[in-house]
């Protein structure tokens, strides 16, 4: 028997393989390691290469296995464009391999029939589960189709694309060399499974799949048809991806871009990410309290914590597995001197607002008033891994250590600016505006075992917090005053402070800083905080956080999404419980320009 292996065990290759299996000895089955090829023993005689991964990891695992001097059957599409595929082709016939791109449709027991313009409108309809309308719907989906109308439009150029409808399905029509006319409607919030041809169900009980792998395996397949058909379907899906699918650009891979990207992809856009380090949440969005904040925090600026509340279940839709199991106990206490904020202030605003409290009436020194409440933690770890699954799944383009020029930004129909520090840079002049940067030290640290698990903020002014540090028994400091060791109010962060610090920032945990205010923290917390005089310093994290300028009187930290001209919005981010609700007023935003106009 044939000798076969198979690359990709998920839903796709797991039903490859039963199929496979009846015709060749399956050799090995990996699930995107392709670390196997350079094994001798187990590749011995392996003849094929079944490849069922996601789409843009097919490209070097196909070229790999042609180098390999394999024969390559590869999911739908060969590689994210034609001219990847085109290189792919010459390289298999460099090295004397075949290539073949699952075709299964064109192994179903039907008679593609096409009516001519003047006649009516050729009519492709297709429902599968799935959810959303993004540009990956053509390569799932159309794709398939184009390969069945090779024949008929091979020697035929696009004329006309009409958008009827990019809301819940994606409804368009196209026309070809004047005269064929076809329209397409796919439809991926169903449960049901259909494929119509000009009303006629293409789905008939002939085992297509199991005749493809045999004429395949077997050689009696048509390969050289099936690779003008494969090119003609990514020519036909990156032509209509960019006629059909604004461009846009989100410049910053912190919670607020990451969430903007994978939302406007989900919702019909084509997007690119742009993110200067090597991974996304590397700097504020990994740097913080790790607080997802209910609204307590702010009783000087109703706006932010009626925003902070109404946002929360949004948040937690979409991240909810972000959240750390052992959120502990969380208490706001209000200082008995300097706050800005009395104790009966403070619960008048926790009424106004809508927020649940319970009055701890032990004595807590410095305070006036300790509440607790219901509030939660996330792990930023995990809401990295969750946005990297959201961005692959929603085909977004991440481009890591790619720093983006305001010219490299022309080429896109729009651009989104999620940058936090770096806002103007990318804006005009007349567009930038001032605001407040703030060079900012998070220390992490060991406390006494009183304090494990406990989120303690004394409020409100110039005082300090603890909140338990990602899934470990550390904590995280803040500090109103000594957590900045600089500040500026202007167009951008102060260019000596970055030569000062660019050994510490954004480095995760440091271990024993070269620059601390730790002593500070303890000296000013100790009063609040019987005990913490004895922690000890593991490390500090140091970040920019930006605000808005000459807001000391209310705190306020709203988050803003603004449309600067025609092409360039930004996104500015207050509290990271708000990305979701900010990201959905986005697409709004932009959906209401694109499609509604």
């Amino acid at each position: 028997m044939i000798k076969v292996g198979l690359i990709g065990y998920g839903k796709w290759g797991s039903i490859l393989f039963e199929k496979i299996k009846t015709h060749a000895r399956i050799r090995f089955v990996v699930t995107g390691n392709h670390s196997v090829l350079d094994d001798e023993v187990v590749m011995k005689d392996v003849e094929w290469i079944f490849v069922a991964t996601p789409d843009h990891t097919h490209y070097e695992i196909v070229k790999l296995c042609i180098k390999k001097g394999l024969n390559v059957f590869c999911e739908k599409p060969l590689a994210p464009t034609k001219e990847q595929s085109e290189d792919l082709y010459r390289l298999a016939e460099a090295y004397g391999v075949k290539l073949y791109v699952d075709d299964i449709l064109n192994y179903k027991d039907f008679d593609y029939m096409l009516v001519s313009k003047p006649y009516g409108i050729n009519t492709i309809k297709r429902t599968k589960p799935g959810g959303g309308i993004h540009k990956d719907v053509l390569s799932r989906l159309a794709y398939h189709d184009f390969y069945l109308l090779y024949d008929r439009l091979e020697s035929k150029t696009i004329t006309e694309v009409k958008v009827h409808d990019h809301v819940d399905r994606l409804n368009f029509e196209v026309e070809w060399g004047g005269s064929t006319r076809v329209r397409f409607v796919y439809d991926t919030n169903t449960s049901k499974k259909i494929h119509y041809w000009n009303g006629e169900n293409l789905y008939t009980p002939i085992d297509g799949l199991n005749i493809m792998i045999w004429k395949v395996l077997t050689g009696r397949a048509d390969f050289e048809y099936n690779r003008r058909c494969s090119l003609f379907a990514n020519e036909m899906v990156e032509t209509l991806t960019k006629k059909i699918f604004p461009n846009v650009a989100v410049v910053g891979g912190g919670i607020f871009g990451c969430t903007a990207a994978w939302m406007l992809s989900k919702n019909g856009f084509s997007v690119e990410l742009f993110e200067q380090h090597d991974a996304i949440i590397r700097e504020a969005s990994n740097i913080n309290q790790y607080r997802l904040h209910r609204g307590y925090h702010y009783p000087r600026s109703v706006e932010t914590a009626l925003s902070s509340k109404a946002s929360e279940q949004n948040f937690l839709d979409v991240y909810g597995k972000s959240i750390l199991d052992h959120s502990g106990t969380h208490e706001y206490r209000i200082a008995s001197e300097n706050s800005l904020v009395t104790a009966e202030q403070y619960k008048e605003f926790l009424d106004e607002v809508g927020l649940d409290y319970e009055e701890v009436f032990d004595y807590i020194p410095g305070c006036d008033l300790s509440i607790q409440v219901e509030e939660m933690l996330f792990n930023s770890n995990e809401l990295r891994r969750m946005c990297y699954e959201y961005l692959n799944g929603y085909g977004v383009n991440v481009n890591i250590l790619t720093e983006a020029k305001k010219e490299d930004l022309v080429e896109f129909d729009h651009a989104v600016i999620a940058t936090y520090a770096g806002i103007n840079q990318f804006l005009e002049e007349k567009d930038q505006r001032d605001y407040q940067f703030e060079l900012c030290e998070k220390p992490i640290v060991e406390l006494p075992e009183k304090y494990r698990n406990k989120s303690i903020v004394i409020m409100d002014g110039p005082f300090m917090c603890i909140d338990p540090y990602q899934d470990t028994d550390y904590h995280v400091m803040g500090n109103v005053v000594h957590a900045i060791h600089h500040t500026n109010i202007g167009k951008q962060p102060d260019p000596i402070w970055q030569e000062e610090f660019k050994h510490l920032l954004n480095k995760g945990c440091v271990k024993s800083p070269s620059i601390t205010n730790i002593d500070k923290f303890i000296e000013s917390g100790k009063g609040y905080l019987p005990g913490i005089e004895t922690l000890k310093h593991i490390g500090s994290m140091f970040t920019y956080r930006v605000v808005l300028p000459n807001r000391d009187h209310d705190d306020a930290r709203p988050t803003e999404v603004e449309n600067i001209n025609d092409k360039t919005s930004i996104l500015f981010s207050g509290k990271i419980g708000t990305c979701v609700t900010a990201a959905k007023e986005l697409v709004t935003s932009l959906r209401r320009k694109f499609y509604e106009t």
